[in-house]
């Protein structure tokens, strides 16, 4: 049985959720939720895609299927998809790379989240 993604999300709703419980400070835990709602949103797509047959998921991945999922789903007629992940990746870079503190790291999270969350809506997997 293929990964569930969605578990990603479930993981980042939590991690948002319970800041204060965990043993990491805020924006760390804020940082990570908004990491694997990027994950999980991007990997369900790209697995959307591939059901669809519109993306052939490389064997060895290298960095550039973040720009060619999101090309594919331009090309397919869904770029409100294209611009969620586009959004979503730049998020997760900044949270990922950039050492600077994040602004506003509560609502950024939820931002990731609500826009995963709409993302899975969208792209229903069987």
């Amino acid at each position: 049985m293929d990964f569930d993604w969605g578990e990603y999300l479930k993981l980042a709703k939590y991690l948002a959720a319970h800041t204060d419980q965990l043993p990491v400070n805020q924006e760390t835990a804020f940082r990570n939720a908004v990491s694997r709602a990027y994950y999980a949103a991007f990997c369900h797509a790209r697995n959307y895609a591939v059901q669809k047959q519109w993306y052939d998921q490389p064997k060895y991945p290298t960095g550039g299927e973040h720009a060619d999922v999101r090309t594919c789903f331009s090309k397919q007629g869904k770029p409100e998809i294209a611009e969620k992940l586009d959004r979503m990746h730049k998020w997760r870079n900044e949270c990922d790379y950039q050492n600077n503190p994040i602004s506003n790291p509560p609502l950024l999270a939820q931002r990731a989240i609500g826009t995963a969350d709409v993302v899975f809506a969208t792209l229903k997997l069987p």
